[in-house]
């Protein structure tokens, strides 16, 4: 479960999540922490201050040098002063030090602590006393090692202004306060919830994404089985939806291509075996007598025009293996495109005749040189007369016009009049294997690689082949060359 996308994606944005809060907590916390010890620090130093103004004017204080003279007789009514300034409660402490930091009194809001009486306060800086009020300290360490949470000590002032003693007031504060738990409890519970709430729209938003690539992945197994029946389904317009949607699309290219292989499987297997059996049945009936001698001839005519067919398709299969391994090299040179096609209609004048066509040839000049493989470019030029003728109608008009167009290119189109080719085939026609006369009627000769050789070499040139039909009319196949020179 964990290796895959979908998993990983969910449990590292979790922890993420997770760890993100637990960091905002414990700031919140901390802030929190801080924010109550400040306001604690407050309220002891306004306690203290208060404590040692009641000290030193109410209680006479400036009459005495020392500050035990004062307190002897006096410890249970200061006592008991102390308890109710300090409203009855334990976490306030108020302690009275002489100058030498011994204490003479201790007091909380409940009680008179009497362990404390007699241990002296250790501290790191009581500060100077200058005058009446004077702040001492906020920094005190006091009673064996154990530290305060806030300290606030203030001097006490007796005759003529000299420094008798020390009032200081600490709070016994422990552990966090409300304030801390309480946040820290808040944000910890918020965190909770806001992780579990992410985490299920995570969970719907990964769903969302890696459903489809789920999809594909099985979709694309059953590709690999040669089973292109099925197809992944688009939600949306997103990045998602558009890959879908370009794999859908490579899914109809690869059924379609499926479809003309097996098509051209079929269409070789029938080419091989029909002029290997005629060719056999031939040679068998010339060397077994059954046919006359007389008849030899025209029947080793018909196995030679059978062995010429088997040759044209091992040709194309050859060609078509050189072209897409990039085996195949052209040579380019100058050549006359006009001679050259004059070379193929005489080339073609027997089956020219046998349909009765008309035949017209058109061209700028007399002579036309153009740039390219001179082989590679008879190849097209011929297999697209070829076709025309084949496809021509009886009687109907077969024609070549070349001519020079501005942009210093030439361009050679091959027109006949005929069925055309169907607006169904057309996207199709320079496909590999992809034959429009699936029937076979009319084309008993090719392999369905004929246009898609011809369209592959104009493209090695850097040209173009294009095609216009008007189906039930006549159809034109055009290609361009560069004019030589250019």
């Amino acid at each position: 479960m964990f290796r895959s996308l979908f998993a990983r994606l969910l449990i590292t944005i979790a922890l993420v999540l997770t760890v993100s809060f637990l960091i905002l907590s414990a700031i919140l916390s901390n802030f929190a922490g801080e924010y109550e010890l400040g306001r604690r620090q407050e309220d002891v130093t306004r306690t203290a201050l208060a404590a040692q103004s009641l000290t030193e004017n109410e209680l006479s204080l400036k009459e005495y040098t020392k500050l035990s003279t004062y307190l002897e007789g006096r410890e249970g009514q200061l006592g008991a002063l102390y308890r109710a300034f300090l409203s009855n409660t334990d976490e306030t402490v108020l302690l009275l030090c002489d100058s030498d930091g011994v204490v003479l009194l201790a007091a909380n809001g409940t009680a008179t602590p009497p362990e404390l009486v007699g241990r002296s306060v250790q501290y790191t800086v009581w500060g100077e006393a200058t005058g009446e009020g004077d702040f001492a300290s906020t920094a005190a360490t006091v009673f064996m090692g154990e530290p305060p949470r806030v300290v606030s000590a203030y001097a006490l002032h007796g005759k003529e202004g000299a420094v008798i003693g020390t009032l200081a007031v600490y709070s016994t504060v422990e552990g966090e306060g409300v304030l801390t738990r309480v946040m820290t409890r808040t944000v910890l519970l918020s965190s909770l919830w806001i992780v579990l709430g992410a985490l299920v729209v995570l969970y719907l938003f990964c769903e969302r994404l890696a459903g489809p690539i789920r999809e594909m992945s099985t979709v694309t197994k059953r590709f690999a089985k040669g089973r292109f029946d099925r197809r992944v389904k688009v939600h949306g317009n997103d990045e998602i939806s558009e890959l879908g949607t370009a794999f859908n699309q490579m899914a109809d290219s690869l059924e379609q291509l499926e479809t003309m292989r097996n098509s051209f499987i079929s269409n070789v297997s029938h080419d091989l075996r029909t002029p290997m059996t005629t060719i056999l049945g031939f040679i068998e009936g010339i060397t077994s007598g059954a046919i006359p001698e007389e008849k030899h001839e025209y029947y080793l005519g018909v196995i030679a025009e059978e062995v010429r067919r088997l040759s044209r398709l091992v040709t194309e299969l050859l060609d078509l293996s050189r072209l897409q391994s990039g085996a195949r090299k052209f040579n380019f040179t100058s050549f006359d495109i006009c001679e050259m096609a004059r070379l193929i209609l005489i080339s073609s004048e027997q089956r020219i005749d046998a349909k009765h066509l008309g035949v017209s040839f058109n061209s700028d000049a007399d002579n036309i040189l153009v740039r390219g493989d001179k082989d590679a470019i008879y190849q097209v030029l011929y297999n697209l007369c070829d076709n025309a003728i084949k496809f021509s109608r009886e009687g109907g008009i077969f024609s070549i016009t070349i001519t020079a167009h501005s942009r210093r290119k030439v361009a050679v189109t091959v027109y006949n009049e005929g069925e055309g080719i169907r607006a169904d085939d057309v996207p199709f026609i320079f496909e590999r294997f992809y034959k429009s006369d699936k029937s076979r009627s009319r084309d008993k000769t090719g392999a369905g690689l004929g246009l898609y050789i011809a369209k592959t070499i104009m493209e090695s040139h850097g040209e173009n082949l294009t095609l216009e039909s008007r189906e039930g009319e006549s159809c034109a196949f055009t290609f361009t060359l560069p004019l030589a020179g250019e």
